[in-house]
């Protein structure tokens, strides 16, 4: 009689499309799903058994088991437990459809972030090395008296900068030329701010450069407000008012109070203050 060999290794590793489906089927949204399946596939054989029963088509058996059972209700009992069950499975499949579009959606964005972080983080890297090799000044003159040992030490000092997780976290989370601008100071050296003119990231960030070197974003260069818009005064709104404030010497008042501006006018017309050189 031959004996039963346990799978070995080799025979686990043939199939792996079926190993690949049970992990798959482990997730616990898909377990629920197979479990209302497995319930709906119960019920629609009970329903079915009913129906051969009402019909006298059942085995013995299954007449035996319905002997004195009003078949009617039976059958409506199961085919709403039937229903019930296929639309709780239909919720759940939507959740777990919600889940797992969500799941891809965080997974784009994460990898749209950390694309953007590491273009980031290429774009400070460059600026700043490129800033070390030049070694400009404000000026925008060659700084005279570096050696090649000195810049080798900045860009030593730049390596260890871009491990820092402060430095790390800021990329990515505040434009280049804010990052890069600090890194240069952390360094001792000058931001050679026109170097880096013709840069994508400038661009991108809105960055410009005054006569003096100095950065600044466009949008913070705004026109100035405009000047309130202030209401005409209507001339017989303004006699009257002077009327009732001032009574008979209104006139004597309105005389004063034409050297006024249209504002200072309406101020004295409606109580706030007399005119000067007049009023009652």
């Amino acid at each position: 009689m031959a004996s039963e060999i346990p799978a070995s290794a080799d025979t686990i590793q043939a199939d792996p499309a079926g190993a690949r489906e049970e992990t798959r089927a482990q997730t616990p949204a898909e377990r629920d799903l197979q479990a209302l399946d497995d319930l709906i596939g119960i019920g629609m054989k009970l329903a079915k058994t009913v129906e051969r029963a009402a019909s006298g088509e059942a085995t013995p058996a299954e007449a035996a088991s319905f002997e004195g059972v009003d078949l009617c209700l039976a059958f409506s009992r199961v085919a709403r437990a039937v229903r019930q069950t296929v639309a709780l499975r239909g919720r759940l499949a939507d959740e777990a459809k919600k889940h797992r579009e969500n799941e891809a959606d965080a997974k784009r964005d994460l990898e749209v972030r950390r694309a953007r972080w590491a273009r980031d983080k290429n774009h400070v890297e460059a600026a700043v090395a490129q800033a070390i090799e030049e070694r400009f000044d404000y000026d925008g003159y060659h700084e005279h008296g570096a050696s090649a040992r000195d810049t080798e030490n900045l860009l030593g000092d730049l390596r260890e900068k871009l491990l820092d997780p402060d430095i790390r976290h800021e990329i990515g989370s505040r434009p280049v030329g804010e990052v890069v601008e600090g890194i240069c100071r952390d360094l001792g050296m000058p931001v050679p701010w026109s170097l880096w003119r013709e840069t994508s990231w400038f661009a991108r960030e809105g960055w410009e450069i005054d006569e003096e070197d100095e950065p600044r974003k466009k949008a913070e260069i705004v026109a100035a407000p405009p000047a309130p818009q202030v209401r005409k005064l209507d001339p017989a709104l303004y006699e009257a008012a002077m009327r009732q404030r001032y009574g008979v010497n209104y006139e004597r008042a309105m005389r004063a109070a034409a050297w006024a501006s249209e504002e200072e006018r309406r101020r004295i017309a409606f109580g706030q203050g007399p005119p000067k050189g007049g009023g009652a």
